[in-house]
C-alpha cells in the first residue's frame, strides 16, 4: 500500500444559504507543497480525487472535506502550503420543471442516463414489503437539486406513502419496475461560489 497524506478542511456555509454540493469537477488545487520544496502535485500522482470525500454538517452549517494525496512530506518538513479554488454550489431562488425519459437500473446497482438536462442517475434505495407486495424505492440524482419527481403514467409512490414508508422528494416507488420511465422533475437552481484556498499549516505526526 502506498503512503498518503490526508488533510481535513471545514468550509462554513453562510446563514440563509442552502447547501447543494461541493463541485469537485470544477474545483482546482494548484499547489500542495512542504517547506522543503517537495511538490506533491509534481510527483506523478498528487491529488487523489477518487479517495477524497465530503459531508455536510447541518448542525454546524459547514462542509467537512477530506483531501487525499499520494506520498508524504519530505524528511525535515515542518509546514505544508495548499492553494487553489473550491467551487461550492448553494441553492438560490427559482426552479425549473422538465420532462425526460430515463432507463431503469434493472438488476444493476444504478444506471446513468444522459439527457438534454444533464446526466441523471437512478439507483435502488431499498425495499418495503407487506404480506402480498414488495415496494422498491428508487432515488434519482442530478447535478441540480431535485425538488420533486412525478412519474408520467403513474407509479406506486402514493400507495407506499399510504403504508407509512415515507418517500422523499427525490424518490419514487415501483412494485414492478419497467425498463424505462418518463418523469416530470422539478429542479432547484444553484449559484456557484468560488472559495479561494491559500493555507499554510503545521504538520502533525
Amino acid at each position: 500500500m502506498s503512503l498518503r497524506t490526508n488533510l481535513s478542511l471545514a468550509i462554513p456555509i453562510a446563514e440563509g444559504q442552502t447547501y447543494s454540493r461541493l463541485n469537485l469537477g470544477e474545483s482546482t488545487i494548484t499547489k500542495f507543497q512542504d517547506d522543503t520544496g517537495h511538490d506533491f502535485l509534481a510527483s506523478g500522482k498528487g491529488y487523489l480525487a477518487a479517495e477524497s470525500y465530503e459531508s455536510f454538517d447541518s448542525y454546524n452549517s459547514r462542509v467537512d472535506f477530506n483531501l487525499s494525496f499520494e506520498g508524504t512530506p519530505a524528511k525535515g518538513a515542518r509546514e505544508l502550503t495548499l492553494e487553489g479554488v473550491f467551487i461550492l454550489e448553494v441553492e438560490k431562488e427559482g426552479s425549473e420543471e422538465v420532462n425526460t425519459k430515463l432507463k431503469m437500473p434493472g438488476d444493476n446497482a444504478s444506471i446513468v442516463t444522459a439527457t438534454d438536462h444533464g446526466s441523471m442517475e437512478i439507483w435502488n434505495d431499498g425495499e418495503a414489503s407487506t404480506d402480498t407486495d414488495t415496494y422498491t424505492i428508487f432515488r434519482i440524482a442530478s447535478d441540480l437539486p431535485v425538488k420533486s419527481i412525478s412519474v408520467v403514467g403513474g407509479d406506486d409512490t402514493e400507495e407506499a406513502n399510504a403504508l407509512g414508508v415515507g418517500i422523499e422528494a427525490n424518490q419514487f416507488v415501483f412494485k414492478n419496475q419497467p425498463e424505462e420511465i418518463e418523469v416530470k422533475i422539478t429542479f432547484g437552481q444553484i449559484e456557484k461560489l468560488e472559495i479561494p484556498l491559500d493555507l499554510t499549516f503545521g504538520i502533525g505526526f
